[in-house]
């Protein structure tokens, strides 16, 4: 059994930082990962595979750990951006855009999706080692937060839906919209499909007014 502390969380050592990014990484790269070994992430981390086991329990311990903190700073950064912002339209802008610069980031964010309703192996870690209150809050943020704006942008007449599940749906299909229009935008060569980023931004934000009008 692994000695592991919420402080690996908060405040990683050295070799606890190196796996999570070994793991961000492959993710990043679209590995499966219910397919990668101990020995694959201690190797991309250049450290030894026993090391691993002197911090977690498991494999799955150690991927969902990586996966929540790597989210965590992530929403973090978001954060950071958003509260720069004061109008709705602007905040709404600067989640398409913070998505538009991560890229690289939606595998993690659509991994992120997945462990909150349970659907991956590497839930039991989560839910057996990891208090509630710490997934909760990172997993709540940007829907919470999320209402937070929506609220605004209602009282900025922006829209008229009051219902706040309907906002938070709509909300939610709009953040999804830009990743997929990204990961499966067809190939540049076809002239008829191109989209520059802000016609893709702007058509995103449409719909999600005209959702909840």
């Amino acid at each position: 059994m692994g000695n592991f502390t919420m402080e690996y969380f908060f405040d990683p050592p050295e070799k606890v930082r190196l796996m999570f990014q070994a793991v961000i990484d492959f993710i990043g790269e679209k590995t499966d990962v219910n397919s990668l070994k101990v020995q694959d992430i201690t190797g991309r981390a250049g450290i030894g595979k026993g090391t691993a086991y002197e911090y977690f329990s498991s494999k799955e311990e150690l991927i969902t750990l990586a996966i929540l903190y790597d989210y965590s700073k992530k929403i973090e950064e978001l954060k950071g951006i958003l509260d720069q912002q004061d109008n709705f339209q602007d905040k709404m802008y600067g989640i398409l855009d913070w998505l538009h610069e991560n890229k690289s980031y939606h595998v993690t964010f659509m991994r992120m999706i997945q462990l909150s309703v349970g659907t991956e192996d590497v839930c039991e870690a989560l839910h057996s080692r990891i208090p509630k209150d710490v997934f909760e809050g990172a997993n709540a943020y940007l829907l919470e937060n999320g209402d937070a704006i929506l609220e605004q942008g209602y009282r900025e007449g922006r829209f008229t839906e009051t219902d706040k599940v309907k906002r938070r749906l709509a909300f939610v299909m709009m953040i999804l919209s830009m990743i997929l229009s990204q990961e499966f935008m067809p190939v540049p060569s076809n002239r008829f499909f191109e989209m520059e980023y802000s016609r893709v931004r702007e058509y995103a934000y449409e719909t999600l007014i005209k959702t909840l009008t």
